[in-house]
């Protein structure tokens, strides 16, 4: 039996965590709220630390553990009052389940899928939403590079929805560890989201492609744009400044699908 932390500890720990999400990262944990993302995170063999449930809901929590004992072996399990539910949530109408879970020791990524580079993403609903979209289309590969927002941010997960739960994520690495990574697949182009570039209907979207998404004020780091690559765009009868960037990935990447599924 793993050494039991008191409630009161587990409490601070976890503010602590949804004060400063780096923190999780350094601890290799993420929090996830409600019996949606628990349960997908259960599904899909992620162990679990320590589960909170609100006083009176024990009966849901209990059918999860059933269907996935394999996960909760070695979890504390604590029961809890409103107001101690409230501190550990980091939503304005907190779940009545909350749990504590273990990241992947080792992230191996999918040779022959696309990978998505997030480059310094600052706001959680854009990441969450490129990677669900990712998800959806088969992509397996998800990369962030220093100075974006943790990937594991609980606004994510649940933005996410169970994608990090099937997907390959490695977060917050340097450019150097990013171009080697990008060696290891030869075969992919590197395609760069930029309204300058080339319109996607005129790029063969086909082959397997490394996609770079840009920060939502800055665009692409200089450093990225060293890489070879080709700019690809979105094209708009209406000339704006910018798409948002969520909106914008999610358009190429269906494109590429499209391109894939219904083209010669």
């Amino acid at each position: 039996m793993p050494f039991q932390v008191s409630l009161k500890s587990w409490i601070k720990k976890i503010r602590s965590w949804n004060q400063r999400p780096i923190r999780a990262s350094t601890d290799k944990v993420f929090i996830a709220e409600g019996e949606h993302l628990i349960f997908e995170a259960a599904k899909a063999n992620f162990q679990c630390i320590v589960i909170f449930y609100l006083e009176g809901n024990k009966k849901n929590l209990e059918q999860i553990i059933e269907d996935y004992p394999q996960t909760f072996t070695d979890s504390q399990i604590f029961a809890v009052n409103q107001s101690q539910n409230k501190a550990i949530s980091t939503m304005d109408s907190p779940s009545k389940i909350i749990a504590v879970f273990k990241r992947p020791e080792k992230v191996v990524f999918a040779k022959k899928s696309d990978i998505v580079i997030f480059d310094q993403l600052q706001d959680a609903g854009n990441v969450g939403t490129i990677m669900r979209t990712a998800w959806a289309l088969g992509c397996k590969n998800i990369i962030t590079n220093c100075g974006g927002i943790s990937i594991w941010h609980p606004k994510i997960l649940r933005s996410a929805q169970g994608a990090h739960f099937q997907m390959n994520l490695i977060e917050n690495q340097d450019f150097d560890a990013i171009k080697k990574l990008v060696k290891q697949f030869p075969k992919h182009q590197i395609l760069i989201a930029d309204m300058k570039g080339k319109s996607m209907y005129q790029q063969n979207l086909k082959p397997p492609a490394i996609w770079i998404f840009g920060n939502e004020g800055q665009g692409i780091s200089s450093q990225m744009q060293t890489l070879k690559h080709s700019l690809i765009s979105v094209p708009m009868p209406v000339k704006i400044d910018s798409l948002n960037v969520a909106i914008s990935a999610s358009i190429l990447l269906f494109q590429q699908y499209y391109q894939r599924a219904y083209l010669p």
